[in-house]
C-alpha cells in the first residue's frame, strides 16, 4: 500500500529495478521511480543505494548536491557488506 515502509524484500526488487534504470541510463525512469518509492524505502542499506541511484543527474549537480552524494556513498559502502549478506540469505533475514 502507498505510504507504508516496504518490505525488505519489496525494497530489494525496487532497488534491482533503480539498477537496471541506471544501466540503462534511464533519468526518466530512475525519476519516476525515486518520486513512487522514496518515502517508502526506509533507512537500511537498500535506501542508501536507491539514494544515491535515483539522485539528480550528473548535468544537474550543485557543489552541494556533489557533497551530499559522496557523504550518501560513504554510507552505501558502509552498509554493502550487510546489504550483501541478505542477498545471499534464502530468505533474506537479517540476523
Amino acid at each position: 500500500a502507498p505510504g507504508r515502509p516496504l518490505a525488505p524484500d519489496e525494497a530489494r526488487v525496487v532497488l534491482n529495478r533503480g539498477v537496471a534504470l541506471a544501466m540503462l541510463g534511464d533519468n526518466a525512469g530512475l525519476a519516476a521511480l525515486r518520486d513512487r518509492f522514496a518515502a517508502q524505502m526506509g533507512t537500511g542499506p537498500e535506501a542508501a543505494a536507491f539514494g544515491l541511484l535515483t539522485s539528480t543527474p550528473a548535468g544537474n549537480r550543485s557543489y552541494e548536491n556533489i557533497a551530499a552524494q559522496v557523504k550518501l556513498a560513504q554510507k552505501l559502502v558502509a552498509d554493502f557488506a550487510d546489504y550483501r549478506r541478505r542477498l545471499k540469505s534464502p530468505n533474506g533475514a537479517t540476523n
